[in-house]
């Protein structure tokens, strides 16, 4: 019976370390875009996307999906908006 609780522990501690990880790396490339934004003041998506990718991969290779995820948590929270003339770019706004 203890083998089969301490596998229950160590798959939520597993699961808790992950989740913690991925909070992490968010927080991370979400400063990181605001860097590049705050420096550049108006970009495209494309551009923004592979500078982020290049400055975050020393510590890890952030994924596109998960590039695109932080870039919409900025949108809400009001970091950057999308151009009103050409939807491809975005503008630093604080």
């Amino acid at each position: 019976m203890p083998v089969a609780s301490s596998t229950l522990t160590e798959a939520q501690e597993s699961e808790t370390l992950k989740k913690s990880i991925d909070d992490d790396r968010s927080l991370y490339l979400q400063a990181v875009l605001v860097r590049i934004m705050k420096a550049k003041k108006r970009l495209g998506h494309a551009l923004l996307v592979s500078e982020a990718i290049e400055l975050s991969k020393a510590r890890f290779h952030p994924s596109i999906s998960l590039i695109k995820k932080c870039i919409d948590i900025l949108l809400d929270k009001a970091y950057i908006e999308r151009d009103a003339t050409n939807r491809d770019e975005y503008i630093y706004l604080v």
